[in-house]
Parts: C-alpha cells; structure tokens; sequence
C-alpha cells in the first residue's frame, strides 16, 4: 500500500459519489439554460445523462479494483 495508490482511490470515491450524485442534476441545469425548459424523462437526452451517471460511477469502481488488486499482488 503506497501513497499513491491511496490517492488514486480517495480521487475515485470522491468522483463517483460527485458523479453519482451532482451528474444528473448539474447536467439538467444546463440544459435548461440553454434550451429553456427541462428535459422530459422518458427523452434520449435524459437517458444519456443517467448513462453518464452509471459510466462516471462504473469508472469509479474500476479504478478502486485495479489498485486493490495491485496491492494485493504485489
């Protein structure tokens, strides 16, 4: 275990729970100020900022499992 394999998983975990929680709602936000009205949930355009909330999250826990099998093997 090295610092910087604990910096790598602090910086996951604290993207993935950024993703998790801010992605949908910051990219509504947006939308919504340049379109002028929010988007509908059944819409393309709200799947995909869900998509990006589960890929952001996803990346997350891939990171955090390659340096915990890193340490783990070596």
């Amino acid at each position: 275990m090295d610092w910087a394999g604990l910096s790598i998983v602090a910086f996951a975990t604290i993207f993935g729970f950024v993703s998790w929680r801010w992605s949908v709602p910051y990219n509504v936000s947006f939308y919504k100020m340049v379109r002028a009205k929010e988007p509908d949930p059944a819409s393309r355009i709200f799947r995909s900022f869900q998509f990006s909330r589960w890929a952001g999250v996803a990346f997350s826990v891939l990171l955090i499992v390659l340096v915990v099998l890193e340490w783990v093997t070596s």
